[in-house]
C-alpha cells in the first residue's frame, strides 16, 4: 500500500520562498535539503504541479527605491565640472583603451576558463544532485523499511503478548493436569491398596474355597458312600418292608391261627390240648419279629435324618459357590477398572510430557 505524503503544499511554498530569498536554484536536492523529508523527485513533482497551478511565484519582486530630487549646479562649478569631466573623460578613454587592449585577451581567456569551469561545475552539481537524490531515496527507503519494521515489531509484540497469554493458559492447564495426575496417582494408590486388600481377601477366599472344595469333595465322597449306604439301606428297607409285610402276613396268619387256637382251646379244651412250649415259641417269634421291625424303622429314620443333613450341607456349599463366583466377578471388575485407570494415567502422562516438550521447544 502506498504511503501518504510526508510533506504538505505549504512546506513546498515555504521552501521556494526561502530558496528565492537566498538566491539559490530550485531543484530536487535544494527542495529536499530545505524541507528535510520526502523523496527529491516527489518534492519536485509537487513543486511543478503548484507552479502549473499558479500557486508559486518564480521570482520575488525587488523593493523599489524612492526617487531622490536633483538640483542644478552653480555656473562656476558647472564650468569647472565640465573642464574636469572633459579631462577625466579623455583620461578615462586613454586608460580604457589601454586597459581594454590589456584585459581583452585575459578576459577572453578567463571567460573560456569560467565557461569550462561552469560546465564542469554544472556536471559536478548534477552528479552531486543525483547522488543526493539517491541518498535521499535511500533515506526514504530506510524510513519506509523502519516503519515496516516498527509495524512488524508492534505485530511481534502483540504476538508475544498473545503467546505469553497462551503460555500462561498452557501453564494453568499443565498445573490442572498435574493436579489431576496427582489425584489420579492418589486414586491409583487407593485402588492399588484396595486391589491388594482384595487380593488378600481373594487369597483368603481361595484358601477357604480350597478348604470348602476339600470339604465338599470329602462330603461328596461321604455323600457318595452315604448314597451307597442309603441305596443299600433302601434295598434293605425294601427287603425289610417285604419281610415285615411277610412277617405281618405271617403274624396275621399266626394271630388268626392263635385266635383259632384259642377258640379251639376254648371250644375244644378237652379234645385239642396245646402245649405251653408251642404257645411260648409262637409268642417269642412274634416278639422277635416286632423287635426287628422296630430296629429297621429306627435305622431308616436315622438314614432319613442324615440325608436331610447332607442336603443342608449341599445347599450351604452351593451358596458358598455362588458367593465365590460373585467375589470372583467383583475382583475381575476391579482388575478391569484398575487396568483402565492405569491406561488413562499412562495416556495423561504421555499427553503431559508431550505438552511439556512442546512448551520447551516453543521456549
Amino acid at each position: 500500500m502506498a504511503r501518504d505524503r510526508s510533506f504538505t503544499d505549504n512546506d513546498i511554498l515555504d521552501a521556494v520562498r526561502q530558496l528565492n530569498e537566498a538566491g539559490r536554484n530550485i531543484n530536487k536536492t535544494s527542495l529536499r535539503s530545505v524541507i528535510g523529508k520526502g523523496r527529491p523527485a516527489t518534492l519536485y513533482s509537487a513543486y511543478t504541479e503548484l507552479l502549473e497551478q499558479g500557486k508559486v511565484e518564480q521570482e520575488l519582486s525587488l523593493p523599489v527605491e524612492p526617487e531622490s530630487k536633483t538640483h542644478e549646479l552653480p555656473p562656476e562649478i558647472s564650468d569647472m565640472a565640465a573642464v574636469v569631466l572633459s579631462d577625466i573623460e579623455a583620461m578615462i578613454h586613454r586608460v580604457n583603451d589601454a586597459a581594454h587592449n590589456i584585459v581583452e585577451g585575459r578576459l577572453n581567456k578567463a571567460i573560456e576558463n569560467a565557461k569550462a569551469q561552469s560546465i564542469e561545475a554544472g556536471e559536478r552539481v548534477e552528479s552531486i544532485e543525483q547522488e543526493l537524490e539517491v541518498a535521499y531515496n535511500t533515506i526514504e527507503d530506510s524510513n519506509e523499511a523502519l516503519e515496516q519494521k516498527d509495524s512488524k515489531i508492534i505485530n511481534l509484540e502483540r504476538s508475544e503478548s498473545s503467546l505469553q497469554s497462551q503460555v500462561q493458559n498452557l501453564n494453568n492447564k499443565l498445573m490442572e493436569r498435574e493436579d489431576r495426575i496427582s489425584g489420579l496417582n492418589t486414586e491409583v494408590s487407593q485402588l492399588s491398596s484396595l486391589t491388594k486388600n482384595l487380593e488378600d481377601s481373594l487369597g483368603q477366599i481361595k484358601t477357604e474355597l480350597a478348604a470348602k472344595h476339600a470339604s465338599l469333595e470329602a462330603a461328596e465322597r461321604e455323600n457318595s458312600e452315604l448314597n451307597k449306604k442309603i441305596n443299600k439301606l433302601e434295598k434293605d428297607l425294601s427287603s425289610s418292608e417285604k419281610t415285615v409285610a411277610k412277617v405281618q402276613g405271617q403274624l396275621e396268619v399266626k394271630e388268626n391261627q392263635l385266635v383259632d387256637l384259642k377258640q379251639e382251646l376254648v371250644d375244644e379244651k378237652s379234645q385239642h390240648q396245646m402245649t405251653v412250649a408251642e404257645l411260648s415259641d409262637a409268642n417269642t417269634e412274634i416278639s422277635n419279629t416286632n423287635q426287628s421291625l422296630a430296629e429297621a424303622n429306627t435305622r431308616l429314620n436315622e438314614l432319613v435324618n442324615k440325608n436331610v443333613n447332607l442336603e443342608n450341607e449341599n445347599t450351604q456349599l452351593l451358596q458358598t459357590k455362588e458367593k465365590l463366583l460373585s467375589v470372583t466377578n467383583d475382583n475381575n471388575s476391579l482388575e478391569a477398572e484398575v487396568e483402565r485407570l492405569k491406561k488413562n494415567l499412562t495416556a495423561e502422562q504421555a499427553r503431559v510430557e508431550k505438552l511439556v516438550g512442546k512448551l520447551t521447544s516453543d521456549g
